[in-house]
């Protein structure tokens, strides 16, 4: 059982606004093992941890240990964590597409797994691992604020350009929890699907059609949270053609119905997920 569970969110420092949507700290203890679910939510993160080891189940693998440095890549699928002991995490979420910047891996390899700090771009993940994990814990956040700065400003020396039209179309699809026609996306862009597609999957890892679909899920979990829910209305504002829709979403994003999934107790990384959305 978890106690004293404190989470602290930060807003990140201005030159790193348009990439990271917030940095946050969690803190406190687990007498026992406590799995913690993650959801998709078109987030990717990247998570440190200071405290007790975590272990990644899924019922179709073996445990599996995870390093102190964490990649979650964009996740179709519920990921569980589970640790005991003393909790002791920091994390940035960078908004959705934006983290390609920071990584030297391939987008479409992150897909569905969680990396260790290898995934990160060669001086990031020194920082990360030589400074960062070294510090006290009140230096720890304007440490890797400052890491991550510094990548930035290497890729304004060099010619690496991004794909303005992908984040462009990131951003309309974001603007509206992904209800758009990927046709009229690409339109928007000046790309045909084709070309779009493609150059989702280089910057971003899924197809454009994927991250709609996780966005709208992901509308659909923060109107989810509200202490009454109406589905069949919910359904339908969340651009779902039947509440049956809805179902088979959160069945395939959280591994449970909607019913059970607001009676789980092991939502702590889900609940982060929609606390930092607000």
């Amino acid at each position: 059982m978890a106690k004293d569970l404190v989470l602290q969110m930060h807003a990140p420092a201005a030159l790193l606004q348009p990439f990271v949507h917030s940095l946050w700290t969690l803190q406190g203890a687990c007498e026992e093992a406590a799995p913690q679910r993650l959801v998709p939510d078109g987030c990717m993160s990247l998570v440190l941890n200071f405290g007790a080891p975590m272990v990644q189940r899924d019922a179709a693998l073996a445990p599996l240990r995870r390093a102190r440095t964490m990649l979650i890549g964009e996740v179709r699928r519920p990921v569980t964590l589970e640790t005991a002991g003393e909790i002791d995490l920091l994390g940035v979420r960078f908004w959705p597409g934006a983290m390609h910047r920071f990584v030297d891996a391939s987008m479409a390899q992150l897909v569905d797994g969680i990396a260790d700090e290898t995934a990160l771009c060669g001086a990031l993940s020194r920082a990360v691992e030589r400074t960062v994990h070294a510090a006290e814990r009140q230096d720890r956040l304007p440490l890797l604020q400052a890491a991550l700065i510094d990548r930035l400003d290497g890729l304004r020396r060099v010619t690496r350009r991004d794909d303005d039209r992908v984040d462009a179309a990131v951003r309309a699809l974001v603007t509206r929890d992904g209800d758009m026609r990927i046709s009229a996306l690409a339109g928007t862009v000046d790309l045909n699907r084709r070309s779009l597609e493609r150059r989702f999957l280089a910057q971003v890892g899924i197809a454009p059609k994927q991250l709609a679909r996780v966005l709208r899920f992901r509308r659909a979990l923060q109107a989810a949270h509200a202490p009454r829910v109406d589905w069949a209305m919910l359904s339908a504002d969340c651009g779902y053609v039947d509440q049956s829709h809805l179902i088979r979403d959160f069945k395939l994003f959280t591994g449970q119905s909607p019913a059970a999934w607001r009676g789980d107790e092991e939502r702590a990384l889900t609940e982060l997920a929609i606390d930092a959305q607000r």
